[in-house]
């Protein structure tokens, strides 16, 4: 199995099981688990749009496995960069850490759009091209 396969599920892994081990250690709260899954949930809805929107995009690498794990995996990173986007709006808001989120604040929503887009824009630099590639 190519390494970028291997890295891409390991990654994905990697979110859930590291929320776990926070929360085990009493790190973070049952309301940072929410937010991983709220996270997940947000990655899901646009993987799905792609995963069922068939020629909208074609993958260039190989990918051995059923395409669900893709969604998924890739679904599990959405959560952790959510995850990112929530301490960088506590660490600039200068709240202890998990003590974001409790409220609605305007300044905190528009940290997480930057965020949000900032990473997107990352995420297609880096894979656009490479891994994939979306047809017109």
């Amino acid at each position: 199995m190519e390494w970028r396969v291997v890295a891409d599920i390991a990654v994905g892994l990697a979110v859930p099981a590291g929320a776990a081990g926070l929360f085990a250690l009493g790190r973070i709260s049952a309301r940072e688990v929410l937010f991983v899954v709220l996270g997940f949930l947000i990655g899901l809805s646009f993987e799905l749009f792609i995963g069922l929107w068939p020629g909208f995009i074609v993958f260039k690498m190989h990918w051995p496995l059923p395409m669900d794990t893709i969604l998924v995996s890739h679904s599990l990173w959405d959560a952790g960069i959510f995850m990112v986007g929530c301490v960088l709006a506590g660490v600039v808001l200068r709240r202890r850490l998990g003590g974001g989120c409790a409220r609605f604040d305007w300044r905190e929503l528009g940290i997480m759009v930057l965020w949000g887009a900032g990473s997107a824009f990352v995420v297609e630099l880096i894979g656009n091209g490479v891994m994939w590639e979306y047809q017109p």
